[in-house]
């Protein structure tokens, strides 16, 4: 807890060589000693600078190469609490960086279903705690997912499942100007882009393939 709150503290002015040095004490077969500096790190990242976050995804990255399913599961979980803390302190360009980190994970041939699934899911998680730049964001990936089914990706389940997930978050209850602006939104897309049928037509050959 005390070195926890000292580099929550140390914040953005922990060097580049710094944070790699803090990133290399989780090194090892120790799980519990990695658990804690991956909540850390999550932690403190609220308070990083974009060329921070840089950093974290190139250190990620190269850890992911080397490891394992189970490591592998543990860095999708940090990326979604990092997410989760640039949410959190507003940090736009940053939440765009993780999201798109998670988006090319979840997209690497020939990784396990549930590690695709468990990218997806913290994707989606970070998509639904935002509140700056929402609209943009959801339209953004939306469209990215229409993309995926259309090219029969290996990712195509997935990005159906992400597809509805996200349209589904445009419904949201009462009738607020709010809420009548995002079913005009999804209207719009839907119109433009089939998404119901894609969706329906997707699901179809699923079923069939099974």
């Amino acid at each position: 807890d005390r070195i926890k709150a000292i580099v929550e503290f140390l914040g953005p002015r922990l060097s580049s060589e710094e944070l790699t040095n803090i990133w290399n004490l989780g090194e090892g077969e120790n799980s519990h000693v990695q658990d804690n500096v991956y909540g850390i790190i999550a932690a403190a990242a609220s308070k990083f600078s974009l060329a921070q976050f840089e950093l974290l995804n190139k250190l990620i990255k190269g850890k992911w190469l080397e490891s394992n399913d189970r490591i592998r599961e543990k860095l999708l979980q940090l990326i979604g609490q990092i997410g989760k803390e640039a949410v959190n302190s507003k940090q736009v360009k940053p939440v765009q960086a993780i999201l798109q980190l998670l988006w090319e994970m979840a997209h690497i041939p020939e990784i396990p279903k549930h590690l695709v699934e468990r990218a997806f899911a913290e994707h989606l998680a970070t998509i639904n705690e935002m509140t700056l730049n929402k609209d943009a964001i959801r339209r953004q990936y939306v469209l990215n997912c229409v993309d995926d089914i259309k090219r029969t990706t290996h990712c195509v389940l997935p990005a159906v499942k992400q597809l509805y997930a996200i349209c589904k978050s445009y419904s949201g209850k009462g009738m607020s100007m709010y809420n009548k602006a995002n079913k005009a939104t999804l209207g719009e897309l839907n119109k433009q882009h089939e998404i119901v049928k894609l969706l329906s037509t997707s699901l179809n050959k699923s079923h069939a393939k099974g």
